[in-house]
């Protein structure tokens, strides 16, 4: 919350070079070391410091401000200090008065101290590619999902403070390690906070682009605000103390593939889109459901199958060629 307070300068008004001594320049209502007055505040709370003269002056007073922050204003005798959430830090400027020949200043040092929480990841990760958007229980998925086009990652995030957010990604073949270290970025800019902190949470699409096609992907993420504070790893991912969250969920295969080889569902299980989606049959849609079911394929049908030793299938129209078998623990065409 902004809060306005007033201090007040009092300055004894005389010549710094040419005029007799004896006038003495004074600083009240502010706490003061060795002449110099401190002010110690929040960033986002906007203070006023009201300057007085005291003494004879024979012309018109004007006020200047000398080695000031950009967050300090002057209007008259009257100086702003509204320091924002980046001007965290100490500052020291002088506030001058001048009639005529003569001048005076005071010395002023100002702390700004900034509150700051780290942003927070999302419950969930969403994916898109040059089809559209994806079932996000569907994609990301290293077992079901295969993205056409370029894929593009819809990561959201919450940070109270309303800071800028990157948004860090790190993709690598499967079975490759991470490096840590982002090969695709985004930034999100800082939010101005509307009433009861609204605007707290955020978006950004993520494309991840140049990938060749045929080849499974696994991803980290890593969420940090303009300051530095790093988004802490949801409890679905494996611990980590420096922020990269390497879900399990998070992984796709890149199409087109060799038939068969891409991630897919399997017949009997529902959250398809489009045939692609199955690895045989078909995906039919029942009334209003937003998603439909892999279905095995009907004679009439042209559908996807899978080659001789993939699986896995649940009917022998699941199989370019050959049979579906079940040995108990898994099925393939054989």
């Amino acid at each position: 919350m902004n809060r306005t307070a007033i201090a007040l300068f009092a300055i004894g008004f005389g010549c710094e070079s040419s005029s007799p001594a004896g006038f003495q320049l004074q600083v009240t209502s502010l706490s003061s070391s060795g002449g110099t007055a401190t002010v110690t505040m929040t960033a986002g709370e906007t203070r006023s410091l009201q300057v007085l003269v005291i003494g004879t002056v024979q012309s018109a007073v004007s006020f200047s401000l000398e080695g000031a922050p950009a967050f300090a204003t002057l209007e008259g005798s009257l100086v702003t200090l509204a320091p924002q959430r980046a001007d965290q830090g100490d500052y020291t400027f002088s506030i001058r008065a001048t009639a005529a020949s003569q001048s005076q200043a005071a010395t002023v040092t100002v702390s700004v101290n900034r509150f700051n929480t780290a942003p927070r990841f999302p419950n969930q990760i969403g994916l898109s590619d040059d089809t559209g958007w994806r079932y996000s229980g569907f994609c990301p998925s290293p077992a079901f999902c295969t993205t056409l086009g370029t894929p593009v990652l819809l990561i959201g995030f919450c940070d109270d403070e309303g800071d800028g957010v990157t948004v860090d990604a790190e993709v690598v073949e499967r079975g490759h390690p991470f490096a840590k270290k982002p090969t695709h970025s985004i930034k999100a800019p800082a939010r101005v906070l509307g009433p009861e902190r609204a605007g707290t949470c955020g978006g950004v699409e993520l494309p991840l682009a140049a990938l060749p096609a045929g080849r499974s992907y696994d991803f980290a993420l890593r969420i940090t605000d303009e300051f530095g504070a790093v988004a802490a790893v949801p409890a679905t991912a494996p611990a980590t103390d420096d922020g990269w969250s390497a879900d399990p969920r998070f992984g796709f295969d890149q199409g087109p593939c060799a038939d068969g080889q891409c991630a897919c569902a399997m017949s009997g299980m529902g959250y398809c889109f489009r045939g692609s989606d199955c690895c045989s049959g078909a995906c039919k849609y029942y009334g209003q459901e937003q998603f439909g079911a892999c279905e095995p394929c009907t004679a009439e049908q042209h559908c996807a199958c899978m080659p001789t030793g993939h699986g896995p299938c649940v009917v022998n129209s699941d199989c370019c060629s050959g049979n579906c078998w079940n040995d108990g623990s898994s099925s393939s065409c054989r």
